[in-house]
């Protein structure tokens, strides 16, 4: 694992360092040899999250979205947290994502899939783009040679209550 996969790995994992006894090389021992993504679409955008953060998938439906006890989740658009312009139509999917503050449901576009990137197609943010991205929840981007860029959103980074 070269230093910029061990960067996104620690940040995808929130920080936390990994490091050895000695502090210079990071212990690549517990490291994942892959990362397993739930993708989907938000407007022209491919988009995933780490397959963790999902509880659960479901067609998007007239009724509003209720967690396993009945009470009502707070749902949003992919497209309308990401800030692509509007109007944002619930079709295709919903997925019950989790966040500290509790489930929400979010509605994504389609093909939704669960899949699994090697570390060396995850790349961390230039940079500049990690300076002045207005996006907290964006960590990290993966480069697939059938779909080409992906945006590695953390939900778990996102403001609550939802904007």
């Amino acid at each position: 694992m070269t230093k910029w996969q061990w960067r996104v790995y620690l940040q995808m994992n929130n920080g936390q360092n990994g490091q050895n006894g000695q502090g210079s090389q990071p212990d690549t021992r517990n490291a994942p040899a892959s990362l397993t993504l739930v993708t989907f679409g938000a407007g022209t955008l491919r988009c995933a999250v780490e397959s963790h953060q999902v509880a659960a998938l479901s067609l998007v439906t007239l009724d509003a979205p209720r967690d396993d006890e009945g009470h009502a989740l707070p749902a949003r658009h992919a497209g309308t947290l990401l800030g692509l312009p509007g109007p944002h139509i619930a079709t295709g999917h919903q997925l019950r994502m989790r966040h500290p503050a509790g489930l929400f449901a979010l509605d994504v576009g389609e093909p939704v899939a669960l899949r699994v990137f090697p570390p060396d197609a995850i790349h961390p943010l230039p940079p500049l783009l990690a300076a002045r991205c207005r996006l907290p929840f964006l960590r990290a981007l993966a480069l697939d040679p059938t779909t080409g860029l992906i945006l590695i959103l953390d939900w778990i980074r996102l403001p609550w209550p939802l904007p």
